[in-house]
């Protein structure tokens, strides 16, 4: 169950099951010849490099390591959770990007990957003028017709860069997403905007694992992966090392043999647990759910997967409360299993509508997040933008191997016309890669050099900066109060390592802006001034001056009519969700 609900599709039809292989390198897939495949009467679905998903009879599972040679781990498709929360931001005054759109900065040039697989609403948004540079989507749509995460994404980047293209993919396993680089790059993605992740399954949080390797190969193609950091960091997660001092074989939480979870009657829970022995363990722990109240443990239901060294050190199930209260957690090694040898970290976490405990916030940076190569944006509630907290849900550092994550803080999401209000570093997320494009915009940077920008201008909120609780700080274009009033962007000019210093020569056009023209094969056009204004030594002739209220008229026009459904103004917004 948990499976198929992560996945948001059955993973058995019939006689079939879905399941997801992993290759111990990318040249043992290479030898799974279509002869090997129809012997099992295997079908795949998603070929990475060295992650498939595929179909195929149940009976075949068993000979599965016996015709893939080379093959590590076979499981069922283990796919991204969505990390909404639960509170509102207004991001786009608060980082000022609404300050580069009055200039018609807005992230022309570049396109916008969205990274999901709940699209509903996503037509009616691009009708309604929330998405007018969508200019492609997954042909993959969710079941249930109150899936809406990836439109809401969408949105907030089309709010952060009006002018960027947004392409909207569905991509949720590693096999899928392995596939899917191919795609990027030969669509000319530049920037890629992933609200989901894994909290177990493919690492410890230690920048290895599949999930780090794609990131990898992401920044070796030019494009910049931006991560939610997850919604781990309150009540969700605990986080330690394997003890068990009474030798009883149950894991010590803090001194006590289980944690608890505390939830309300019908409540719907998914709990997993792993354990730092990736990617294949021979350390078998099972995980329990038992009656609250009385120990030794009265099982209510378990997940007791083998590891004996072929498989992931992961458990995971479903539980839902039959009355409201408590239950316990417990992990034991199995029977007859000799416990770890040395030190070993081990992880619960918890996803649904209760609270864990004992837990911690620390060092919960989820996958891909966690991975060196990703931009990992921590949370911050619009309210509290200026100074902080933190969003208490929004995970922190260290990881496990002692990095500083996340990389920067944003605003928790904007208002969408799918989501009212639209919540944690899901929301997060979107801000930074719609940044990123405006800045690429601004300085015709690459993706890359477009972030640093922004780590370097980021708002400190701490005087360790950079910490682990909002990396460098909050997001923060760094463009001036007035700059919508002035001709030249002191900050801009820097980055863009215009020398020269005069600030006349240095104005692009509004219609340049607009459609995105780097070449600057026509002279820039002088921005009004006063009679007595000797600012400028160049003055227009008559006839320039003609051409260039034309020129200056037709772009006006051009901007009004794109960003007519699309431009609210954030402060009205605001005002009218406070009255």
């Amino acid at each position: 169950m948990p499976f198929e609900r992560r996945l948001g599709r059955p993973v058995v039809v019939g006689d079939r099951v879905l399941v997801e292989l992993l290759a111990a390198a990318a040249a043992d897939t290479r030898k799974w010849t279509p002869q090997r495949l129809a012997r099992l009467q295997l079908v795949p679905e998603a070929r990475g490099w060295d992650a498939w998903l595929a179909w195929l009879p149940l009976r075949q599972v068993p000979l599965l390591a016996y015709e893939l040679p080379g093959l590590r781990t076979a499981r069922l498709p283990w796919a991204k959770t969505k990390l909404a929360g639960q509170h509102l931001s207004q991001g786009v005054g608060l980082t000022g990007a609404d300050r580069l759109h009055c200039k018609g900065i807005g992230g022309a040039g570049v396109t916008v990957a969205v990274i999901d697989d709940e699209w509903h609403g996503l037509s009616d948004a691009a009708v309604a003028g929330e998405l007018s540079n969508l200019i492609g989507k997954s042909p993959f749509q969710s079941s249930d017709a109150e899936a809406i995460h990836g439109t809401a994404c969408a949105e907030v980047v089309a709010d952060m860069a009006p002018d960027a293209a947004i392409v909207a993919y569905s991509a949720v396993t590693l096999p899928e997403l392995q596939v899917l680089l191919g795609k990027l790059v030969g669509s000319g993605v530049q920037v890629v905007s992933d609200s989901s992740g894994w909290t177990t399954g493919f690492s410890f949080a230690d920048n290895t694992g599949k999930p780090c390797e794609l990131m990898t190969k992401v920044a070796q193609a030019g494009i910049v992966w931006v991560a939610a950091a997850g919604n781990e960091g309150d009540h969700t997660m605990w986080i330690g090392s394997y003890k068990d001092a009474d030798k009883d074989g149950w894991l010590d939480f803090n001194g006590d043999n289980y944690a608890q979870l505390f939830a309300q009657k019908g409540s719907y829970v998914t709990v997993e647990f792993d354990w730092d022995d990736y990617p294949n363990s021979a350390i078998d722990l099972d995980l329990y759910v038992c009656a609250a109240g009385q120990w030794p443990c009265k099982e209510l239901t378990n997940s007791k997967s083998t590891q004996d060294g072929g498989q992931t050190p992961q458990e995971v199930l479903d539980y839902e409360f039959a009355k409201s209260g408590a239950v316990y957690l417990a992990v034991r090694l199995k029977a007859g299993k000799e416990p770890p040898s040395g030190p070993l970290g081990v992880r619960l976490a918890m996803a649904g509508a209760a609270n864990l405990s004992p837990w911690v916030n620390a060092g919960t940076v989820i996958d891909p997040a966690q991975c060196a190569d990703a931009v990992a944006v921590g949370a911050v509630e619009w309210d509290n933008y200026a100074n902080g907290p933190a969003a208490p849900y929004s995970s922190r550092g260290p990881t496990w191997d002692g990095r500083i994550k996340p990389d920067i803080a944003a605003p928790t999401a904007v208002e969408t016309s799918v989501l009212t209000p639209f919540n944690g570093t899901s929301a997060a997320c979107p801000h930074v890669a719609g940044a990123v494009a405006v800045q690429m915009a601004r300085t015709q940077a690459a993706a890359a050099q477009a972030f640093e920008f922004l780590r370097k201008h980021a708002v400190a909120l701490s005087p360790t900066a950079p910490d682990n609780t909002f990396g460098a700080g909050v997001l923060d274009l760094a463009v001036p109060t007035d700059f919508c009033t002035t001709a030249v962007d002191a900050a801009t000019e820097q980055e863009a390592d215009a020398a020269d210093g005069h600030a006349c020569a240095e104005v692009a056009t509004v219609a340049e802006s607009v459609l995105g023209d780097q070449t600057q094969a026509t002279p820039p056009v002088a921005t009004p001034r006063r009679e007595d204004d000797s600012s400028c030594s160049a003055q227009p002739t008559s006839g320039e001056w003609v051409r260039n209220v034309v020129a200056g008229f037709v772009a006006w026009a051009v901007v009004a009519l794109r960003r007519r459904a699309v431009r609210v103004d954030t402060g009205s917004r605001a005002l009218d969700r406070t009255t």
